[in-house]
């Protein structure tokens, strides 16, 4: 199952699906200020600091963060 799972994300990276990066140092800073800035939870605040990066909306249907981050939308 793992190995399947794997093999999608490889896939998926490779035929440009999605896009991986690299969660460094800079990036940490940024979701730390979002998280005490917006009351932000942990994965939450690193979603919302990538959105905040490359000046894109942010998706979700989670009602805190539509509540919370102002670039949130449906």
């Amino acid at each position: 199952m793992l190995a399947r799972v794997q093999d999608s994300f490889s896939e998926w990276e490779r035929t440009g699906k999605i896009v991986l990066h690299e969660f460094n140092r800079q990036r940490m800073e940024n979701a730390l200020i979002i998280a005490q800035r917006d009351r932000l939870r942990g994965s939450d605040s690193v979603i919302a600091a990538l959105a905040e990066e490359f000046a894109i909306p942010l998706k979700t249907f989670d009602t805190e963060v539509l509540d919370r981050f102002p670039q949130a939308s449906r």
